[in-house]
C-alpha cells in the first residue's frame, strides 16, 4: 500500500490530519449551528493552529514528504468545501 512507502514524518502528518478531522466532526455534532458550517469552522481553526505551529517550528515546504504545511492546505481545503456545501444546502 502507498502508506508503507512514506517516511515517518509523512505518516505522522497524515495521522494528525485524520485526528483533527475526527475531532472537528465530533465537535461539529455538539454545536447548535448547522453541521457543515460548524465543521468548516472547526477545520479552519485547526488550520490556523497548525500554521502557527509550523511557523513556530520554522518548518518549510518539503519536496520529499508531507509536513505541517501540507496539513494546513488539506484542512483549509476541506474547511472551504464544507462552507461551500453549507451555502449550497441553505
Amino acid at each position: 500500500m502507498l502508506l508503507t512507502a512514506l517516511d515517518d514524518k509523512s505518516r505522522a502528518t497524515i495521522g494528525r490530519f485524520w485526528l483533527k478531522l475526527a475531532c472537528a466532526a465530533v465537535f461539529a455534532v455538539l454545536t447548535r449551528e448547522s453541521y457543515l458550517a460548524s465543521l468548516g469552522g472547526w477545520l479552519s481553526l485547526y488550520a490556523l493552529f497548525t500554521a502557527g505551529i509550523a511557523l513556530l517550528l520554522e518548518k518549510g515546504l518539503s519536496p520529499t514528504g508531507f509536513n505541517h504545511w501540507d496539513e494546513v492546505l488539506w484542512l483549509t481545503f476541506l474547511a472551504q468545501a464544507m462552507k461551500l456545501a453549507h451555502r449550497m444546502v441553505t
